[in-house]
């Protein structure tokens, strides 16, 4: 977080390029008003929990307005696959907001992932490797879809298989024991 003092002398938070002013004040004054202010009065410890909860207050205002910033950006996305931190950095929003925003209702075409959107098209290539690799080899460990997937460029192994609808055999914790068998 940013400190700064401004113009009016009263202690402020600049979070997410929005300006929330505060005060904490030891005891209240007669002559001061405070009208634009949410003032937190304390003796001689500031209290955390107000403090706290007006800045997650002013984190959900924040990420609503950026989650109406997303879901209103005139954008068509041509990428196989969206990462949406990347994507979040580029248009100046937190990645949360644009995950919030395109899960909600994904573009057409793609599927919502963990980390972002992949594109149908993609996924069908996908399966179709993963499909040769099983016929080939009669099992696929985790570990090598896992190489498979994230060669496509998608992170998010487990997600991906889990979309296409196959399903992973555990045999002890090892991701090399782990097999990825057909739905």
């Amino acid at each position: 977080m940013n400190r700064s003092k401004p113009e009016d002398g009263y202690p402020s938070v600049d979070y997410l390029s929005i300006r929330i002013p505060f005060k904490a004040q030891n005891r209240p004054s007669k002559n001061q008003k405070h009208a634009k202010l949410n003032v937190i009065y304390y003796r001689e410890k500031v209290p955390l929990s107000p403090v706290l909860q007006h800045l997650e207050e002013a984190f959900r205002q924040v990420r609503a307005k950026q989650m109406e910033f997303v879901k209103n950006f005139p954008v068509v996305f041509t990428e196989p696959v969206l990462n949406f931190e990347e994507f979040g950095a580029r248009i100046g929003v937190s990645s949360e907001a644009v995950k919030a925003a395109l899960t909600e209702k994904p573009p057409q075409d793609y599927i919502a992932m963990s980390k972002g959107l992949v594109r149908k098209d993609r996924l069908e290539q996908i399966e179709k490797k993963i499909e040769e690799q099983i016929n080939l080899k009669g099992r696929l460990s985790l570990s090598e879809a896992a190489k498979t997937i994230e060669a496509d460029g998608v992170e998010d192994a487990a997600g991906t298989l889990e979309a296409l609808g196959y399903r992973i055999n555990w045999h002890g914790i090892d991701a090399e024991k782990a097999e990825v068998v057909r739905p």
